[in-house]
């Protein structure tokens, strides 16, 4: 059985899911390229 407890757990105080990645350059990367492309 998975112990899902460190997944529930939040990231950090300060961000409790972590950090915010809407205006990341590897993120906005990652939707330019799947821009275009059907669904899995």
């Amino acid at each position: 059985m998975v112990n899902a407890s460190p997944l529930l757990a939040a990231v950090s105080a300060d961000f409790p899911c972590g950090d915010d990645l809407e205006y990341d350059a590897e993120f906005l990367q990652l939707e330019r390229d799947a821009q275009g492309r059907p669904e899995r």
